[in-house]
């Protein structure tokens, strides 16, 4: 490889690395076609896959796979491909070890006594999952946008109505249901609320009523008649 492609920080890697390929080539995840020249020779800089400084006291940092996603695409034929076998042999495992938990996805039945882990693995590093997964791969599959956005309490009721509450309920299990904060027997499309919460209110107090609601919304609904969310 010619060793002007190195530049910046990284000129001097070749001084120790006369081989820059010799990890990959020995990592069974990667194909023999991974290496350094073809993607300095297209223009790549280092910088643009290696952190600075890539070597630490403590550690080599290496590029991690959302690097890759800079340049490769899976939908843009312009860009380099982005296909799993464009750098995995074909016996490469590619499900991550972790989705392999049962705790990662459990059924509706578990949830009663099952947290899933993958909620907090997605909040954690979505970018990791769209390495494999389309942004819109959550609400294809939970049927409503997640992670809940910034103003899910305000409107969750009306989505809830919208979509049927078994969509609900593909995580949250009945001991979570509409009940947890509204009074036990409150069924959506039955008796209004408003016709309803005086005897909740006055058997559970407000407290529950402020988890999700300010306290002007009570005292502009009693002065004007008109319920808004505060």
């Amino acid at each position: 490889m010619d060793p002007s492609l190195l530049v910046g920080n990284f000129a001097i890697c070749g001084d120790c690395h006369t081989l820059l390929d010799r990890s990959a080539s020995s990592n069974p995840a990667l194909v023999e076609a991974f290496a350094h020249a073809p993607h300095l020779a297209q223009g790549a800089k280092c910088d643009e896959c290696h952190l600075v400084p890539t070597h630490t006291e403590t550690e080599i940092r290496k590029p991690d796979m959302v690097k890759c996603f800079g340049c490769h695409s899976l939908t843009d034929p312009s860009k380099p491909p982005g296909t799993c076998s464009t750098c995995h042999p074909p016996d490469f495992p590619l499900k991550p070890t972790s989705h392999e938990d049962p705790t990662w996805l459990p059924t509706t039945e578990q949830l009663v006594t099952t947290r899933a882990t993958h909620p907090a693995a997605a909040q954690k590093s979505q970018k990791e999952c769209q390495i494999c997964h389309a942004p819109s791969f959550c609400k294809d599959c939970h049927g409503v946008d997640m992670p809940h956005p910034d103003n899910w309490q305000a409107g969750h009721s009306d989505e809830a109505a919208t979509v049927g509450g078994q969509v609900c309920l593909q995580c949250h299990p009945k001991s979570e249901s509409c009940s947890a904060c509204h009074h036990p027997g409150y069924k959506v499309g039955g008796t209004p609320w408003v016709q309803l919460h005086p005897v909740a209110v006055q058997n559970n107090g407000v407290t529950p009523c402020l988890v999700c609601h300010s306290t002007i919304t009570c005292a502009h609904c009693h002065t004007t008649g008109e319920y808004k969310v505060f």
